[in-house]
């Protein structure tokens, strides 16, 4: 968030054509006013994905509840560990911000991408 409420209220000029602009809106509690904060979004980073081991169903009986337990632990301890390890190599990685891999990317005459991590 770059200005909260109070902040942008405070700016000379601005904050009075605001002040105006959210006494002429509609009042969704009396005595209240919404000025909404200025924000910018972030750039986007690099996306992560991985792939997992297929996780055989077959054997299971559906009606088993106590294999379908075990089937379902293995299946949430399987994605917490791969979503752990992506978030690690997420730290790790260079060009996980969008200008420095473009730059780079730029510098190598868009031929080629950065380099990413290997599972």
């Amino acid at each position: 968030m770059v200005l909260d409420a109070d902040e942008l209220l405070s700016l000379p000029y601005f904050g009075e054509r605001l002040r105006e602009s959210a006494a002429q809106a509609p009042v969704g509690r009396p005595g209240e006013r919404f000025v909404s904060p200025l924000s910018l979004p972030k750039l986007p980073e690099r996306y992560y994905y991985l792939f997992g081991e297929p996780i055989p169903t077959a054997e299971v009986d559906a009606s088993d509840r106590d294999a379908c337990a075990a089937l379902y632990a293995k299946v949430q301890a399987d994605l917490e560990a791969s979503i752990e390890y992506v978030l690690d190599k997420r730290q790790d990685d260079p060009y996980r911000a969008t200008l420095p891999r473009a730059a780079v990317e730029a510098s190598w005459g868009w031929a080629r991408q950065a380099p990413s991590f290997r599972p």
